[in-house]
């Protein structure tokens, strides 16, 4: 599921209630995930922003309807890289609006940003 900001589909509608496939359900993000999970498809989630609603998911996870994964946009606070993104040469950055994958084998992802930038920032 991909979207400008998919953890507030619905906040346009107030999270109305509306139907699929004759039931009711509410336009929120946990509903549509809870539903497409039983389509027996892979649900992926990306550009999920740490909204508190968003922990809901999780069990959604755990149940297997939705894959472990979020892709969460991410947007340096270093003003060295926040300027090679704004002059076009954020190449070797994670850039702004860039997704930051959790799966970054066996590394806490804030260790391995910092490390990246580090790098880039020395030469």
């Amino acid at each position: 599921m991909v979207s400008q900001d998919t953890s507030a589909y619905g906040v346009d509608i107030r999270y109305r209630t509306d139907f699929w496939n004759g039931r009711p359900l509410k336009t929120h993000l946990t509903s549509l995930a809870a539903a497409l999970g039983e389509l027996g498809v892979w649900v992926r989630l990306h550009y999920v922003y740490p909204y508190p609603h968003v922990d809901e998911v999780v069990p959604l996870m755990a149940e297997g309807k939705v894959l472990p994964y979020l892709d969460v946009p991410l947007q340096h606070a270093s003003p060295r890289a926040q300027g090679h993104e704004a002059a076009g040469q954020h190449r070797g950055y994670l850039g702004a609006n860039s997704p930051l994958a959790g799966h970054l084998s066996g590394s806490d992802p804030a260790q391995h940003l910092h490390r990246r930038v580090s790098r880039r920032d020395r030469g």
